[in-house]
């Protein structure tokens, strides 16, 4: 067997030649491919689609940051952490929306009936609005008495009502989720070490927010950020936990 040149109609192809037999034969000949050999051009403008695809969906990927400190001044770590990863994901394309719910004034819910059938206030509709629209979630807080503050609850009981987060099925059925397909990184700073947090007490508030709120209306938890000691580290340590925070923005994570 020699090789003699190109093909005639598709020159892209190699031809080959058999000396005892005197038959000519391609690099496809006898198999289920032959007949449908594609030109490497061709391939490739395929595979420069996809990129290009893909290119666009990252860049209209969507993202919610819900900063749950309580503090209206807004010149805590959880606000500098929330900026570094709003100006990674921005750098990278993404549309970054920020929900401050210190800047959020909203009454608490104090009844089942109100959670169930009453009217949301007009600046909850507007960040149900956003996460509906999100992708991504970061959701970012510190910890106060070992869980988040109460304002952020109350935030989290007023966004996340029956009809937004979640339908209840006729019968015994499992509520119907609504938000499935988005995803959540969640950051929490706190004063303890984070292995204490993490290992000690089984990051009880984490979990319960991870399972009890997100989970229970669909959204899966892909990442979690654990900041301890946050009042005793320096400044050089602060930094290097901002430019963390700006890499998962730039990741979309």
């Amino acid at each position: 067997m020699i090789k003699q040149g190109k093909d005639d109609a598709q020159p892209e192809r190699q031809r080959y030649g058999c000396k005892p037999c005197q038959r000519q034969f391609g690099d496809l000949t006898g198999t289920i491919f032959a007949g449908h050999h594609q030109p490497q051009q061709d391939t490739q403008n395929s595979s420069n689609s996809l990129h290009l695809i893909a290119e666009e969906a990252m860049a209209t990927k969507q993202i919610a940051i819900i900063q749950g400190h309580p503090d209206p001044a807004g010149n805590r770590f959880c606000h500098a952490l929330a900026d570094a990863y709003s100006k990674g994901a921005e750098s990278s394309g993404y549309e970054v929306k920020v929900i401050n719910i210190a800047k959020i004034e909203f009454p608490i819910l104090r009844t089942q009936a109100d959670f169930d059938h009453g009217q949301a206030p007009e600046a909850i509709k507007q960040s149900q609005q956003i996460i509906q629209s999100a992708n991504h979630l970061v959701i970012i807080y510190p910890l106060w008495l070992g869980t988040m503050p109460a304002y952020l609850k109350a935030f989290f009981e007023q966004v996340f009502r029956p009809g937004f987060a979640a339908t209840k099925n006729a019968g015994d059925r499992p509520w119907k989720q609504l938000l499935t397909g988005k995803t959540a990184h969640i950051v929490i700073t706190m004063g303890m070490p984070a292995f204490a947090y993490r290992w000690y007490f089984m990051a009880h508030s984490l979990k319960s927010l991870e399972r009890n709120i997100l989970g229970f209306c669909g959204i899966k938890t892909t990442q979690e950020t654990l900041i301890g000691m946050v009042e005793a580290v320096n400044n050089e340590k602060r930094q290097r936990w901002l430019d963390k925070m700006e890499l998962s923005g730039r990741a979309g994570k």
